[in-house]
């Protein structure tokens, strides 16, 4: 029974939150974010190479946190690069 106990405390990697956030940059990118955006897409890429390297050290539960705040941050920068090009800014 402590077995069981002790397996539910254990972090799960974060794989889905990972794929969502380098998608989400991914994205971004194609929205041309690092132009129309680059302080927002930079923060993306950065808090997803700090959350690839959290997960490499396997501290799981920083890879989760700074893989949702890339996700975030490309999302916003997306946002803000489709605003700009339809207003016609920095083209």
């Amino acid at each position: 029974m402590l077995f069981f106990g002790l397996l539910s405390c254990v972090t799960s990697i974060p794989e889905e939150e990972l794929v969502l956030a380098q998608t989400a940059v991914e994205a971004a990118q194609e929205a041309k974010a690092d132009f129309h955006s680059p302080a927002l897409f930079q923060r993306a890429e950065d808090y997803l190479k700090a959350a690839q390297k959290a997960k490499s050290e396997r501290d799981f539960d920083q890879a989760r946190t700074l893989a949702l705040r890339a996700k975030e941050f490309a999302e916003k920068a997306e946002e803000e690069a489709v605003i700009k090009q339809e207003k016609g800014e920095n083209q």
